[in-house]
């Protein structure tokens, strides 16, 4: 068995999730994917920073470049970032760059509320 600090595990864990968040964006289709993954936040991050929860998709462009998506479970008008999903990508590292960036929007939001 693979232990989870073996490259060759990394690499099929990171070939099996771009599969899923790029799921029905076949050749010809460009948009979001059909499968959302929840992304929890740390534990210190949820409970003194930011009470919502997070959701990852993805999503192709009409030039076929294919993005990570996350967005922050706020309300209906949810705030989404995105950064591109390369063949070297490291998904986690993408989520965890993602939710910064929307975490420090909410926090410097809510300080001036």
């Amino acid at each position: 068995m693979n232990s989870p600090s073996n490259p060759s595990s990394q690499l099929q864990s990171q070939t099996s999730m771009r599969n899923l968040l790029t799921e029905g964006l076949n050749d010809d289709k460009w948009g979001y994917g059909i499968r959302r993954i929840q992304v929890m936040a740390p534990s210190y991050q949820r409970n003194n920073m930011c009470p919502y929860t997070f959701t990852s998709m993805g999503f192709k462009n009409r030039d076929g470049e294919l993005f990570v998506c996350l967005r922050m479970n706020v309300d209906q008008h949810s705030p989404l970032k995105k950064k591109p999903l390369l063949p070297t990508s490291d998904i986690q590292q993408l989520w965890g760059e993602l939710m910064k960036e929307l975490v420090a929007n909410y926090v410097r939001r809510h300080k001036q509320a």
